[in-house]
């Protein structure tokens, strides 16, 4: 397993190794349900939680919400300590940082580019898009098995609330709506 990529140094490695920090705790099926319903926006949501859990945990001066508006260049680098978090309490774990920071970036780069255009190929790249999830997915198992690790008590966040609701309502109505316009014959 290997988990190279980023930029962090050895001390800052075992910080994190050393540290039990309590990531963003969701379930799969919340983390799929909504980060589709938002065309991956919730995404960005998954990183912000995830970073300030970093920062009000170590105190290090970071800017959550800088790092996962720039998300493309800091995945890697969470995916890394999350690992490494995980490493450190006995988890094996099966993804290398920068090869899944790596699918990660380019599907969601092809569900942009797909997302501009009206034809058969920008339609699959769209679609290809929501694959993002899935590096994702293989984190959020990680973090879960960790923070498991690190608290007796700890039970999934698999709950959701009225405005979790309302976004996965109003976000599957404009995902039908956009599949229906982007699939179904365009009448003349």
């Amino acid at each position: 397993m290997s988990l190279e990529g980023g930029d962090m140094d050895n001390s800052q490695q075992e910080l994190k190794l050393q540290s039990d920090i309590k990531y963003f705790n969701t379930s799969i099926m919340k983390l799929v349900l909504l980060f589709v319903c938002t065309f991956g926006i919730y995404g960005l949501y998954w990183h912000y939680k995830n970073w300030k859990a970093i920062k009000d945990h170590t105190g290090e001066k970071i800017s959550p919400f800088w790092r996962a508006f720039f998300w493309i260049f800091t995945c890697s680098d969470l995916f890394k300590i999350i690992g490494l978090s995980a490493l450190g309490k006995g988890i094996n774990i099966a993804y290398s940082a920068r090869d899944l920071a790596t699918f990660y970036i380019l599907m969601m780069l092809f569900g942009v580019v797909g997302s501009k255009y009206d034809n058969q190929i920008a339609n699959l790249l769209w679609v290809v898009g929501f694959f993002a999830v899935i590096p994702l997915v293989i984190v959020q198992k990680a973090v879960n098995s960790y923070n498991a690790a690190i608290d007796d008590s700890y039970m999934i966040n698999d709950g959701f609330s009225w405005k979790s609701i309302t976004v996965i309502v109003l976000g599957a109505i404009l995902l039908i709506l956009s599949i229906a316009g982007r699939f179904l014959p365009n009448p003349k």
